[in-house]
């Protein structure tokens, strides 16, 4: 048995070895806040609005404005306003190639403890306006949404998280502040062409640099994955998203920050 000087060096060894592992594995996580709806609104609330050109390979085949706003009575609001010539073949979106373009409008509501209170959205295919409606409520603890079109509805419920993130696939998030390297985190995306709602698994797995508007610019790189879409994106360190991409078979479809 060890006498009481070394018992004392073997317990001092071990205190400062794990000292150092929560320094380095346990306290950064602690140290950063999650990238979840009321940090995101915070930040991104006094910011300009975004325009994103739309890419499939080297073509433009659409845009999006997506903007923040802030009322007097401390609730914030995220407006998105999407216009696509042209849908990819096997797109997110769920569709095939249809010639006659789609339109999209949302709308995100969210209160002044940061948490997504409601959301509405109308989605057009061509001339047809609107081809699909989408409503959410919040009602207690559970979002409600209702997806109707032509008649059809479809209803689904799930518990919602104070402050958790929730987002339209037609709608790219301009902000994801205080990143670092190995976190991760969730949240639920709605996709109103595919009448669904999936949880969106992210992980920022590197640093990249990446050449956006002719200049290098370090980022962070974010993979997500949500049923059997694979996205990622570019955030820049001050938490701007510089690109977002999903893949489609062996071309991604690029969002990209003006």
């Amino acid at each position: 048995m060890p006498n009481r000087w070394l018992a004392f060096l073997i317990s001092s060894f071990w205190a400062v070895m794990m000292g150092l592992l929560i320094e380095r594995d346990v306290l950064p996580h602690w140290r950063t806040r999650q990238p979840d709806l009321r940090t995101v609104s915070e930040v991104a609330a006094d910011t300009s609005p975004v325009r994103w050109d739309i890419l499939h390979g080297e073509r433009r085949v659409g845009w999006v404005d997506t903007e923040w706003s802030r009322r007097p009575d401390g609730w914030r609001e995220f407006h998105s306003d999407l216009e696509l010539q042209e849908i990819p073949t096997a797109s997110l979106l769920g569709v095939l190639a249809l010639g006659k373009g789609l339109s999209a409008r949302s709308t995100f509501r969210i209160s002044p403890e940061g948490s997504l209170q409601a959301f509405d959205a109308e989605i057009a295919l061509g001339e047809t306006r609107p081809a699909m409606t989408v409503n959410g409520q919040l009602v207690g603890n559970v979002m409600q949404v209702a997806f109707r079109s032509n008649g059809f509805v479809h209803e689904e419920k799930f518990y919602y998280e104070p402050h958790s993130m929730m987002t339209s696939s037609l709608a790219p998030i301009d902000k994801l502040p205080n990143l670092t390297v190995g976190q991760t985190w969730q949240y639920r995306v709605m996709n109103p062409v595919l009448t669904t709602t999936e949880t969106v698994r992210c992980a920022v797995v590197s640093e990249q640099v990446l050449t956006w508007k002719g200049e290098p610019v370090p980022a962070l790189l974010v993979e997500q994955r949500y049923g059997k879409t694979y996205a990622r994106c570019w955030v820049a360190h001050d938490g701007t998203v510089l690109r977002q991409e999903v893949l489609l078979g062996r071309t991604p479809l690029v969002f990209e920050h003006e």
